[in-house]
Parts: structure tokens; C-alpha cells; sequence
């Protein structure tokens, strides 16, 4: 007899109920988990299943979901002679976790010499699915008896402890037990979130409100995911560390949903061609009418492939045009300072309705409107109204009303209580009816002036021409070419009303053909138009295949209706030789084309030269197609289950690509926003997107992840092959920078960045024969950073900045002072107009203020070297004056800026914090270090610039006094004068190991590049200036310390040296090894024309 297996819901399931407000609605329901199965659920899984997923947990206490089934692949491998248990007849596969516990399976009598973790792992829950009928029963147990018949194939036990079930009874309060369900959704309802690559977001959709799944992960912190193609037998295997977000915490994951599961992957297998049975060829999926659309993530860029924000959408009038149809305007408020609004003709606006509306009462079943229970209000219409070129204010959209529709029933609704309500007059709306505008959408859209178009329309198909032909009016002279306008309609009166508004004052130029099909009379009046280069033939019934064969092959088509009408017309087109490519279709829209958006498909690009648009509104299915000379087809066939494109990549891309970011950021995470706003590698926030947008970064990036892992494992196959990819990617950006389009997206400047660091890490390592000299490794990275800084120059600073692009400009700014500081030469942004223009409607962070000041330093070193170079005698007071006047002034703004950080700076400062300083650990901390050792380094530039200038120029001891620069070894009294060089160069060495230390990563290696070498010039020359008391001994005993330290052997310090080499005019010092060559070499950085006729000068 079946009795409950619970006392009570165990604490992770009352905590979630509890968050979601179900706790009282089922706080009972736990007597539903009975102690055994129930005759029909034993039959259920003996015979109608081809496989069950099974839970199983790894040596680490980790969570996985294996998959089990029969060597066939088909029913019949579960057998059960009591209501207790199933016994499974399996075959396995390499890669599948459950294949792992049972090989560890040990016989033993008494299960408490197996110990806690053995115990735990032999934990297991499973989930049987009928597709066909959408059935599902759910089991949990131990597994037991496990006999291994081959190395693949084993039979074993699952005692059943849970399953669900009805009456109630004694039973233990909370058992230990595993837990299994199942998601589904369009493909695409899995989100991976870009900020780390490795997070999987879960929503959770209405349901029997049990809440056990996710209480379980509220209890353990713990989850697996796994992932079949029922097409290809591919399975993706995932497990990690998991988290519950409810309420406004889910709503700043991800849009429009009040709850989310969030895996953050630990571990992950891909199997491919893994289970044995497939979705038959040609078949299709039967969604389930319940099936929410797919939402995206808030870091996602936007949703709806638009991502507008602060723009709202307030109702105003509506027009009666016939019973269900009818067009609304509305008026767009914006918020200040916020993009503007554009629209091309054609397009389409994405509005939400849900603070109007309110979500749907929460209900388990629907099947009136199963699409009710996860309605989100979230709407797509196409704009009839044209706004070419101008910033939107207001728009119409011409709508018919759904029947069942929730969000054209209510504005319909609205529109008939509103009087005066008479067709065709425009009824001022009350109601404050305000909702927010998503986004924009669709490439479906007139672009060319000139055109030669047919457009096909069947039925409300028409409003996107209706947009088209509105703009050409609006065009006036500048509009020419031909139309032909193809209609199907039952409501020809109404539809050629709304053309012959549409059509306005069309210019002679423009030729405009109507082809009218309809079954219902037409009104004399309506036949009649008002302009002499329009004319309109009426044809009964419907299109026919005849028709198609008077048409022009030549035009531009564009097919706007039901898929059935859509169907016919490309099956005419086709028959006169208009081909039309089969298959689903990408029109490239970025963040997310517009095709899977409206499909709620994953947007992963296609490689076909075309592009489809598919539209859907209030349950009415519509195609739209474009083409060029042919018609597309968007049929569906059986979709594919994909990934999102980090995970959809073959297993070694994923592995070089993550490589690289897992080692390259600290602590293998992309950093948090705020962190961000104060990093140079804020813009890696981006590097995904950025990715998809520009092949370029994607060699290099891939080029990284190789070259990482053949260093790792000493790998010469696979240092080549990192080679090889860092080549063609060179390749690939030749390409791009003779695409003007490419060669001014933010893509092509990241992909540069990257190509910079890689000269830093393994610039010489590739270089073959070559590799022992420098030269090449510095030229190459000069070549990339000039590069950089002419794109930036191109661009301007009138330009309007993306996101990305102002991160990528904060850090070039910080470029374009280490290349001016290595140059001696101006930095190109100290120009006012690139310190104000692009922080226009931004605030500057920390960041930017601290850049404001070092873009302008090498410009004081350029002026220093413009005086020296001057013959003594011709060097006038007024440009010693002029120079320590803007050195002040620099000073100042330093003072200030240092003022603002407050004790952030001391954070990392050993003469403050001790010695050694604490060790970074999160990203802000990095970040923080990175602009610490930047701020240092200007320090040493602006003071030593200072003491020269002020000694060079010979003035008087009331001068000099003002500007005396204290040079001081530690245990002097002015050792720690904020003035002295010395001491900023102690922080920077002090800091360095930091920089290397286990959380650091790549990025930390590479943000000390420009530090280290910074305090090496200081010190190499330190002695040369008059330090206090004229003890130099411990300056010259701390460079002796840098020079041995382990990570001078680093890449980062070998590439300082080589710069060193190369970055000095006179070759003569380049071949002087040791220290000493290290001195003079930086004698000349120092003190350049001074030197040109005698070495020992100084």
C-alpha cells in the first residue's frame, strides 16, 4: 500500500514557496509524495519509455544528470516485479556521469561501511517523459545490485523511497534523498550569461507550485543541467554551484521575469553521437500551447533585438476602421539626456503592457489559452505611420483585434467605450494607457532611394507597406522608381482607404500599380484614385499561379502575410524562375536577429547571403520575406536544440576561448560593472558580443586561448597552431580595414588591444630564429599601437560612443599616454575636445579623471626635449616659465584628483599599509591596483620633470626653493614627502609581486608592464639625482633586489627589457648587456639631446 514518504516539506522547499507566496496554497501538499510506485506509473516506465535521465553525484558532492538507456535505444529496458523498485538493463556511454558511479559500486553488505560520500553518490531521482502525450512521472531512491556486464553495459537496482502519489500517512520528516525534473521551452529559453561565460539562467515557468526542484537547490546550493539533441544523440552534460533569485533581484537578471535558476557551471562533458535513438527525419516538434516566449538576460544588450530605455508609449486617439481593425496613435515620452527614437519605414515597435495590464492570475492549466498562464504583455507590431529620418515623437499602429488577445481586446474595448465612436474618425482616448518601449525591430524595411519594388500582401499584411509608402510621398521629388503592390484581402473598401492615406502626395516620379484580389464587391468610390501615376486593377477571388507569370523578375520583393498566403506566392514566384533558398534564414541584426526573435529562437547567424523576418503578434502567425531578384522561404522544419554560442562551439574552441578568459582576468572572471567603470579591461564586459560582430577578434582571441595553453603545457604543436591562428587573424583585419564599416566598429579596436597584448606575451616567442632579438617584438607592438590610436583619430571625437566603445576609449587614452611617455611626444587626446566631447551625457568615473591628467603628462616630456634641443643660448625664459607653469597646473589637478580617492590609494601603499601590502583578491581590488601604479608613475614623470626643468633653467633661489623636488632613501625625513620620486617608485616595486600573484591573472601581469618599466627608468638613473643627504646606496640596493626578483623572468619583464633595447635612439648602447647597459640606456631616455656629443655628460 502507497503511504506519503514525507512528514512535511523540507526547509528548501518551504523557503522558495515562501519567496513566491504558494507556501499557504500548498502547504499540504506534500502527502502527493507517496513511498512507492503506483501500478500505473510501473507499467508507465516498463513500457513506454526509450530512456530515463537519472541523478547521480560525483566524488566532489556534485550534482550531474546522467541519461540511461538500452542498447537499442528503444522501450523495454526497464523491468519491475515490485511497486519498490525498477531494474534497469543499460547501456552507457564514455562521458556520461551515471557510467562513473556505478564502476565505483561496491557490493557490501552493510551499507555504512560504504561510508557518508559512497552513500550519497548511490542518492538518485529520475524522471520518465512520454513526448507523444507530454506524460511524466517522477521517482527518487538508492541505487543497488549493480552488475556490470561489460565495460558499457550494466544491469542495476533503484529502490524507490519517493514518488508521487495521493494518501496520506506516517513517514520520515525530511529523508535524504536526490532530486530530477525537466525544462522546456523554445530553444533559447537557457540563457548563458555573457559577463562570465560559464552561468546558465534558468526562468521558471508556471506549475503545480510544488516548488521541489527548486527547494532542493535552496537547501544544497547545488545543481546539474543536461542538454539532449534529439536530432544529432549530442549531449551536453553541466553541473555547478546554483542560486534561487526571486522578485526584483530576478528582475535585474533578466527581463520581465520574477524568477530564475542561476547554475554557475563547474564542470561540463559534450558528448557527441551519444544516445541511441533519434527525432524521426522530417517530423516536427509538437510545442506545447503552454510554451512561454523566450526572454534575455538585462546584460544581454536589450531584448527584441532593440533594448530601448527610458522611452514610454502613451496612447491618445484610435480610429474605428471596421469592426476588429482599427489604428491606434501614441505619443513617445523619452527621458532626458536619452537617445532619441528612430524608425525606418517598415519596421516594427515592441511595446509592454504589463503595468497597464497586470500579469496573468496564476492558474496550472489553461486549455482555453494555454498561452495565458506565462504571459509576459510583451507585443510586436509593424509601424504604419513613416518617420524617415527624424527622431519619432508619435506613431500609429494599425491593428485588427485578436479574438482572445489580451492586449488588443483591452485597447479595443477602450476604443468602443470612447465617444464619439464612429469608423473612421479619430476618438481621443482616455485610460492612461502608458507602456514601455522595448525595442525596435526588424531590417524588413525601404532603404534605397530609388526603387523597383512588388510587394505582396495578404490581408493586415499591409502595414508595413503602408510605413514604405507613406515615406516615398514623404520624399516628394527625391523619390522615383516603380511599384507594384499585390493585395489579397476580404476587406477591399478599408485596405485601399488606408493605401490611398498611405499614399498622400506620391511625386510623379514614382509609378504605383495596385493589384487588387478579393472575393467581396467593391465601393464605387473606393475604386477611384486621386492620383494619375497610380492605377489599380480589381481581380475576384484570390491569387492565382496564373498571375505570377505576368510579374517582373527584376523587382525587389518584399511578402507581408499568413504563412499559408506567403507559401503560395514564393511557390508562384518560384515557378517563373525566381529561386527561393530553403531553410531559416538571419538577417545579422545584433545584439539578436530579428528572424530568432520573433521565432524565440537562439540567435546564432546563418551563412547564407539572405534575410528573412518572421512576425507574430496576439497568436496570428505572419511571414515576412525580402529579397533581391528572389523570394526566401522561412518554412520550419524540426528546429534544432541550440546553445547559446560559447557553449555551441566545438569542445576546443570552448577550451582555447575559455582558457584565455579563465586565465587572462582575475580570478577567471569578467569584471563586475562598477569594477569596470575604474579598469582598463572594462571592455572585455563586451568581448562577447564584440566577438560575434567582428571575425577578427575571434582569430585573436582564439590565438590567445592556444598560445595560453601550449605555454601551460609546453606544447609545440600547439604553439604553432597559435601561431598559425594569430596570422590569420592578421589576415582577417587587413580585410577589415579596407571595409570602412568594419574598420569603424568597436570590434576591430578590441581585436587591435588584443593583438598588442599578444606581441607582450608571446611577440618574441614567435618569431622563430628571430626570437633572441627584440626589435621585432617591439615594432610589432608599436605597429598595433599605432594602429589603435589612428582608428581612435578617424573616428573623432564627435562621434556618438557606444558602451563598449567608451570603455575601449578610457583604456586607449591610457595607451596613448604609455606610448607618448615611451615616445617623449604628446599624447593626441590631451586635445580639450577629447577630454569633454565623448563624456557629454556621462559622468567621468575615477578613471577618466585620473586619464584627464596623464594624456597631458608626455606632452610636458616633449616640451622638456624641445627646449634642450635648443641651443643653450637661444633658450628664452618665457618657454622655462611656460613649462613649469603647466607642470603646476598638472600638479594641482593631481592633487585634487588624490583628494577625490580619499584612503582608496593607500589601499595597496606598503609606506601606509605595510609591507608587504595586502594581496588583491577580488576584481575592484586589481582595479584599484592598476590605477594606484599609474598614478605613481605619473607622480615620478610630473616631479623628476619638475626638479630639471627648475635646475635647466638656472632661475633664482626663490624660484627654485619653490619647485624643490625632494629625491630621498627611505629613513630620510623627507622620505615620504608626497614630492619625492623615490618613494613612488618603492610603492611600484612593492606592488609588482602582487601583480603576479594566484588571483591576478593575465590582466594583472599586463597592467604592471607600464609600472614596472617606469620605476625601472627611475631607479636605473636614480643616483644621478641629488638625493637628500647623498645616500644613494639604498636605491641602488633595491634595484639590485628588482633585477632578482622571479618575476622579472616573466613575459612582462622580458618584454620591458626589450623595450628598453629598442626604445632608446643610439645603437650603440643596445649591445651593452647587465645593468650598467640598463643605466645608460635610460641616461638617454632621461636626458636625451644633453647626451647626443658625450656619454658621460650626467
Amino acid at each position: 500500500m502507497a503511504i506519503p514518504a514525507l512528514q512535511g516539506w523540507h526547509p528548501g522547499e518551504v523557503a522558495i514557496q515562501c519567496q513566491l507566496g504558494y507556501a499557504t496554497a500548498v502547504s499540504s501538499h506534500w502527502t502527493a509524495v507517496e513511498n512507492q510506485l503506483r501500478e500505473q506509473h510501473q507499467l508507465f516506465h516498463t513500457s513506454r519509455l526509450p530512456f530515463i535521465p537519472l541523478t547521480t553525484t560525483d566524488a566532489d558532492g556534485r550534482p550531474w544528470a546522467g541519461i540511461v538507456a538500452g542498447s537499442t535505444g528503444t522501450v523495454g529496458f526497464v523491468d519491475s516485479s515490485s511497486l519498490k523498485s525498477l531494474v534497469f538493463r543499460a547501456r552507457l556511454w564514455d562521458g556520461d556521469p551515471m557510467l562513473e558511479t556505478l564502476r565505483e559500486w561496491t557490493p557490501l553488505e552493510d551499507d555504512q561501511t560504504k561510508g557518508p560520500i559512497l552513500q550519497e553518490r548511490l542518492l538518485t531521482a529520475g524522471l520518465g517523459i512520454e513526448f507523444s502525450t507530454r506524460r511524466r512521472n517522477k521517482f527518487a531512491g538508492k541505487i543497488d545490485m549493480v552488475k556490470a556486464r561489460s565495460d558499457l553495459d550494466y544491469d542495476f537496482r533503484v529502490d524507490i523511497t519517493e514518488a508521487l502519489g495521493t494518501d496520506p500517512a506516517s513517514a520520515a520528516m525530511f529523508p535524504s534523498h536526490a532530486g530530477m525534473n525537466s525544462r522546456g521551452g523554445f530553444p533559447g529559453f537557457l540563457r548563458v550569461r555573457p559577463s562570465d561565460r560559464r552561468s546558465i539562467v534558468l526562468p521558471d515557468y508556471s506549475g503545480n507550485r510544488f516548488m521541489s526542484s527548486l527547494g532542493n537547490i535552496e537547501s544544497s546550493g547545488l545543481a546539474g543541467f543536461t542538454i539532449i539533441s534529439f536530432t544529432t544523440g549530442d549531449i551536453l552534460y553541466l553541473t555547478g554551484t546554483a542560486r534561487n533569485l526571486v522578485g526584483l533581484s530576478a528582475l535585474e537578471m533578466m527581463f520581465r521575469h520574477a524568477a530564475v535558476t542561476v547554475l554557475e557551471t563547474t564542470g561540463f562533458t559534450l558528448v557527441r553521437n551519444a544516445l541511441p535513438l533519434r527525432q524521426r527525419n522530417g517530423s516536427e516538434v509538437g510545442r506545447s500551447p503552454y510554451t512561454p516566449k523566450v526572454k534575455y538576460l538585462v546584460e544581454e544588450g536589450g531584448t527584441y533585438g532593440g533594448g530601448m530605455q527610458g522611452h514610454k508609449a502613451v496612447l491618445e486617439t484610435g480610429m474605428q476602421l471596421s469592426n476588429d481593425l482599427a489604428v491606434f496613435r501614441f505619443k513617445v515620452v523619452s527621458e532626458s539626456g536619452v537617445q532619441p527614437l528612430r524608425l525606418r519605414p517598415g519596421q516594427a515597435i515592441v511595446l509592454d503592457f504589463m503595468d497597464w495590464i497586470g500579469p496573468p492570475q496564476y492558474q496550472h492549466m489553461a486549455d482555453s489559452a494555454p498561452g495565458s498562464i506565462n504571459d509576459d504583455r510583451v507585443r510586436t507590431w509593424t509601424v504604419s505611420s513613416a518617420h524617415e529620418g527624424i527622431d519619432v515623437t508619435w506613431f500609429e499602429l494599425t491593428m485588427r483585434e485578436m479574438k482572445g488577445g489580451v492586449v488588443t481586446t483591452a485597447l479595443f474595448n477602450l476604443l468602443r467605450m470612447s465617444p464619439p465612436n464612429r469608423q473612421d474618425y479619430p476618438v481621443s482616448l482616455k485610460g492612461n494607457v502608458v507602456s514601455d518601449i522595448v525595442g525596435v525591430t526588424g531590417d524588413f524595411a525601404l532603404n534605397k532611394e530609388e526603387v523597383n519594388l512588388l510587394l505582396v500582401a495578404g490581408g493586415i499584411g499591409v502595414t508595413p507597406f503602408l510605413a514604405m509608402l507613406n515615406a516615398l510621398s514623404k520624399r516628394e521629388k527625391a523619390a522615383r522608381g516603380d511599384i507594384v503592390l499585390v493585395l489579397s484581402t476580404r476587406e477591399p473598401d478599408t485596405m485601399l482607404t488606408l493605401i490611398r492615406r498611405a499614399i498622400g502626395k506620391v511625386p510623379p516620379t514614382v509609378t504605383v500599380k495596385i493589384d487588387l484580389f478579393t472575393s467581396r464587391p467593391l465601393d464605387l468610390d473606393t475604386r477611384t484614385l486621386e492620383h494619375e501615376n497610380t492605377s489599380l486593377s480589381v481581380f475576384e477571388g484570390r491569387v492565382g499561379p496564373e498571375y505570377w507569370k505576368t510579374s517582373a523578375r527584376e523587382k525587389e520583393v518584399f511578402i507581408c502575410g499568413p504563412k499559408a498566403f506567403a507559401d503560395a506566392a514564393e511557390e508562384g514566384l518560384r515557378a517563373i524562375g525566381v529561386p527561393t533558398p530553403s531553410g531559416k534564414q538571419c538577417d545579422r541584426k545584433t545584439p539578436f536577429c530579428t528572424q530568432c526573435v520573433q521565432a524565440r529562437l537562439v540567435c546564432e547567424g546563418y551563412s547564407r547571403n539572405y534575410s528573412v523576418w518572421v512576425n507574430s503578434t496576439d497568436g496570428e502567425n505572419r511571414k515576412y520575406t525580402k529579397c533581391t531578384g528572389r523570394v526566401q522561404s522561412c518554412r520550419r522544419g524540426a528546429p534544432e536544440i541550440t546553445l547559446h554560442e560559447s557553449l555551441a562551439r566545438s569542445t576546443r574552441e570552448v577550451t582555447y576561448v575559455g582558457l584565455y578568459l579563465a586565465a587572462f582576468l582575475p580570478n577567471g572572471r569578467l569584471f563586475t560593472k562598477e569594477a569596470a567603470q575604474i579598469s582598463s579591461a572594462g571592455w572585455l564586459r563586451h568581448l562577447d558580443k564584440l566577438c560575434r560582430s567582428e571575425k577578427t577578434l575571434r582569430f585573436i582571441t582564439l590565438a590567445h586561448g592556444l598560445s595560453m595553453l601550449a605555454t601551460r603545457d609546453n606544447d609545440s604543436q600547439l604553439k604553432f597552431k597559435g601561431i598559425q591562428a594569430h596570422s590569420i587573424a592578421l589576415q582577417e583585419m587587413r580585410t577589415a580595414l579596407r571595409d570602412p564599416q568594419r574598420a569603424s566598429g568597436d570590434g576591430i579596436l578590441a581585436a587591435i588591444r588584443l593583438f598588442r597584448f599578444y606581441e607582450i606575451l608571446y611577440g618574441a616567442e614567435s618569431r622563430g630564429s628571430d626570437k633572441e632579438n627584440p626589435t621585432l617584438q617591439i615594432k610589432g607592438y608599436y605597429a598595433h599601437t599605432d594602429g589603435e590610436m589612428a582608428l581612435f583619430m578617424n573616428r573623432g571625437w564627435q562621434k556618438d560612443w557606444s558602451e563598449a566603445g567608451m570603455y575601449l576609449l578610457v583604456s586607449g587614452r591610457i595607451v596613448s599616454f604609455i606610448l607618448g611617455v615611451g615616445r617623449r611626444k604628446r599624447s593626441p587626446f590631451s586635445d580639450n575636445n577629447w577630454m569633454s566631447a565623448p563624456w557629454k551625457y556621462r559622468t567621468k568615473s575615477l578613471l577618466d579623471g585620473l586619464t584627464d591628467i596623464l594624456v597631458q603628462v608626455p606632452g610636458l616630456l616633449e616640451e622638456l626635449d624641445t627646449i634642450r634641443a635648443s641651443p643653450i643660448a637661444e633658450r628664452s625664459l618665457r618657454g622655462w616659465e611656460n613649462l613649469l607653469g603647466e607642470c603646476i597646473r598638472i600638479e594641482q589637478m593631481l592633487l585634487a584628483w588624490k583628494e577625490t580617492m580619499g584612503d582608496k590609494l593607500q589601499t595597496f601603499d606598503y609606506s601606509q599599509s605595510g609591507n608587504p601590502p595586502k594581496m588583491p583578491q577580488v576584481d575592484r581590488d586589481f582595479a584599484l591596483l592598476h590605477m594606484s601604479c599609474l598614478y605613481w608613475s605619473c607622480c615620478i614623470l610630473l616631479y623628476t620633470t619638475i626638479h630639471m626643468a627648475a635646475n635647466e633653467a638656472h632661475q633664482g633661489p626663490s624660484f627654485t626653493y619653490f619647485l624643490t623636488i625632494p629625491f630621498s632613501s627611505p629613513g630620510c625625513p623627507n622620505y615620504r614627502n608626497e614630492r619625492n620620486p623615490t618613494l613612488h617608485a618603492h610603492r611600484i616595486i612593492y606592488t609588482i609581486p602582487l601583480s603576479h600573484g594566484p588571483y591576478a591573472g593575465g590582466y594583472g601581469a599586463l597592467c604592471s608592464t607600464f609600472p614596472l618599466g617606469m620605476a625601472l627608468r627611475y631607479l636605473a638613473v636614480a643616483h644621478l639625482f641629488p638625493h637628500e643627504g647623498g645616500d644613494t646606496q639604498g636605491v641602488h640596493k633595491l634595484s639590485q633586489e628588482l633585477v632578482s626578483q622571479p618575476f622579472m623572468k616573466a613575459y612582462t619583464a622580458r618584454f620591458v627589457g626589450h623595450l628598453h633595447k629598442v626604445d632608446v635612439p643610439g645603437q650603440s648602447l643596445q649591445d651593452i648587456a647587465g645593468w650598467y647597459g640598463v643605466e645608460l640606456r635610460m641616461r638617454r631616455w632621461w636626458f636625451g639631446p644633453m647626451l647626443d656629443h658625450n656619454l658621460g655628460a650626467i
